[in-house]
């Protein structure tokens, strides 16, 4: 169950639709600042993806920027357990066998403010801003 505090956090940024993706427990990947983003598999995401991401913005995530030649990502803002907010992007990884997305650009910021350790289970809630913006809470169960 969402916290009451991240709830009302939520909704004082104009946060709706208010949606569990995945629990998860942390894993070293997830905490190495060389690779400076949170997986979430999609075999572990609760729905499917098209329930908090858009068909648009999944078409955007499958393109690559024709100038860098890297995956295009979403800006998403992400709430961590202490309602601090962070400007991440969300990056969709097309693996051999499986899809993975990602919270990547400063995550490692996210991990070193909450120390987050090995182990740790986290929640990951979507919501949408009133500016249709996608979203993010984490908690820590």
């Amino acid at each position: 169950m969402l916290p009451e505090m991240t709830k009302k956090k939520i909704d004082e940024i104009g946060g709706r639709n208010i949606i569990k993706i995945l629990e998860k427990k942390v894993y070293q990947s997830d905490l190495c600042k060389t690779n400076d983003r949170l997986s979430i598999p999609e075999k572990m995401i609760l729905l499917k993806a098209e329930d908090f991401i858009k068909p648009e913005e999944i078409n955007l995530l499958m393109t690559k920027d024709p100038k860098t030649n890297k995956l295009n990502g979403i800006p998403v803002l992400v709430l961590d357990p202490n309602l601090k907010e962070f400007n991440l992007v969300l990056k969709r990884w097309q693996m051999t066998t499986s899809i993975t997305y990602n919270l990547t650009h400063r995550w490692y910021d996210v991990v070193k403010c909450n120390n987050f350790q090995v182990g740790d289970v986290l929640q990951l809630w979507s919501f949408r801003r009133l500016d249709d913006q996608l979203g993010f809470a984490l908690v820590k169960v």
